[in-house]
This record gives structure tokens, sequence and C-alpha cells, in this order.
């Protein structure tokens, strides 16, 4: 059976700002452009002070190499499989790649956000 994490209301996009931007989803879990434009119109249909980023809590596992499903609008990102089955194993733990996957990707949307003159968090 799979787990689907249906997430809190802040991980949750409504379809107005879908249809208005015309981003969709997994999509843009993965594309900086997407993230920024999203987390600002999300920003303005909420009438929050703030831009926030990732939509989903995976981007730190998948960096640390835990296999990701992307969802869909309905059902966000979620572990598929663990890159640890045990405290021992995560001993070996390394630091953290910030230049490759997802995780680049999110980083590279707070810059955009920055540079656009967005508050995020």
């Amino acid at each position: 059976m799979d787990f689907i994490c249906a997430g809190d209301d802040l991980e949750q996009i409504p379809e107005e700002v879908h249809s208005k931007t015309g981003i969709t989803l997994p999509g843009a879990y993965a594309d900086k452009n997407s993230m920024a434009t999203l987390a600002r119109e999300l920003r303005k249909h909420r009438g929050d002070v703030i831009a926030r980023i990732p939509f989903c809590v995976t981007v730190e596992a998948e960096a640390y190499g835990a296999h990701i499903k992307l969802g869909d609008v309905l059902n966000g990102p979620r572990v598929e499989s663990y890159r640890f089955t045990s405290i021992e194993e995560m001993s070996n733990l390394q630091s953290l790649e910030l230049n490759e996957s997802r995780i680049r990707e999110v980083l590279d949307a707070v810059e955009i956000l920055v540079e656009t003159g967005e508050k995020w968090f």
C-alpha cells in the first residue's frame, strides 16, 4: 500500500493559483522558475508577507539519498525508499550536497525571489 501524504494547508496550492500561473505539479517541485513563480503567487493569494518554498519536506531527504515520489496535485512528494535502514548506517552520513538535484533548484528559487525583492521563508 502506498502512503498518501496529504500535507497541510501551507503545502497545498489552490487551483486558482495553478490556473493563473499555468504551472502544475509535480513539475514545479523540481524547477526553480516554477517554484519562484508559485511561491510569489501563493504569497499574494494568501495575503501573506513572505513567500514560502519548497512546497514539500522531502528535499533534504532526497539530498541525503532517499528516493522521492513527486506525487501530484493532491498528494505531495513523499519518500518511496530511504537511503538508511538503521540508525547505525547514519553514522556514515556525509555533508549535505547542495549543488545537485532538487535542493539546488530550491536554493536557486530562493535567489530568484531575493533578486525580485521577495521576503522568503
